[in-house]
């Protein structure tokens, strides 16, 4: 199994002079997938990978916003991303992209691209951006430092084929809120990658956004129902880069998830996720008191719309998509 660093690699294909389109390849690795579909999130990070080689000798290498649509499931197995140039401009690019798998567009996507570090004597104005020590600026929900915190049991029971290569720990915090029926769901989790190999990108952040406990699989109603929650729409803004391996306050391999829902609306039984994923520290550094809390900065800001369906349309799609590979 490959470590999720490398799971996310996309290369340059061809470039289609009739569409002006520019193809990027790649294999969704059957090892990263919820029961036999590909999990959301690490597909749209495939796509996003694709911009990221795509722009890497432009001004704009950086993504800053991306919206996929989920027409239909990806499979494992190749896949193509076909880019195309919308607008270059000064501080930011737009493409669109679409997923290809056998002939099929399968997921489509709007993105930006700029730069997430820019000099502030480049501005022209004074710098917007707030530093983590300004009263206005946001700071970690996590409340309590990961070596605090208890493992997750809850996670071991979720059939995700790639749980045993994570381990998370949630927020004793909200654990203890989540006792107290409310309107609404939240949850904070450490997620932390175990392979040793592993070294964070921006194409795996859409990964993590998409590693919760959504709001239907908790509700009494469907306790025994055998189900299945397909993403239909994410957002991602990305806000920093990720943390530099050589950083001694920030892990290079776990991550924080804040998620909140709120809403459960037919059709579809469509359901709401807001995420905000942010930089951890490492077990082993300011395990005590609050002073590694001013460390930490949000990574990115997700959003997603996802349905409830029966787990059996999930096994179907894995079984006509290996039917169609024989």
């Amino acid at each position: 199994m490959a470590p999720l660093c490398e799971a996310v690699a996309a290369e340059y294909a061809h470039r289609d002079e009739k569409t002006s389109r520019t193809v990027y390849r790649g294999v969704v690795d059957p090892q990263w997938t919820v029961l036999t579909v590909p999990q959301g999130g690490y597909v749209f990070g495939l796509v996003v990978e694709s911009g990221i080689v795509h722009q890497a000798a432009t001004r704009h290498p950086d993504p800053i916003h991306v919206t996929v649509h989920f027409l239909k499931s990806a499979m494992t197995g190749p896949y193509e991303v076909h880019l195309k140039d919308l607008k270059v401009g000064r501080d930011f690019t737009h493409l669109s992209a679409a997923f290809v798998q056998d002939n099929e567009e399968r997921i489509i996507a709007q993105m930006v691209f700029g730069k997430l570090v820019v000099p502030d004597e480049s501005l022209g104005r004074p710098p917007m951006a707030l530093a983590s020590s300004s009263p206005y600026a946001a700071h970690t929900p996590m409340y309590t430092h990961p070596a605090q915190c208890p493992e997750q049991p809850t996670f071991k029971q979720v059939r995700w084929t790639y749980k045993d290569k994570l381990h998370i720990k949630s927020d004793p915090v909200y654990v203890k809120e989540r006792e107290t029926p409310q309107r609404g769901l939240r949850w904070g989790d450490y997620v932390t990658l175990l392979d040793e190999r592993e070294q964070l990108r921006p194409s795996m952040l859409p990964f993590f956004a998409d590693c919760f406990v959504s709001y239907p699989a908790k509700l009494p109603v469907l306790k025994d129902w055998n189900i299945w929650l397909p993403t239909m729409v994410m957002t991602i803004e990305f806000k920093a880069p990720v943390p530099k391996p050589t950083d001694p306050h920030l892990s290079s391999r776990r991550l924080a998830v804040y998620t909140q829902s709120k809403f459960i609306n037919e059709p579809g039984a469509r359901h709401d996720a807001y995420i905000e994923v942010w930089t951890a520290p490492p077990d082993d550094v300011d395990t005590t008191g609050d002073g590694w809390k001013a460390h930490q900065r949000c990574l990115a800001v997700s959003t997603q719309m996802a349905l409830v369906v029966p787990a059996s349309v999930n096994y179907k799609k894995g079984e006509a998509a290996a039917k169609g590979r024989l």
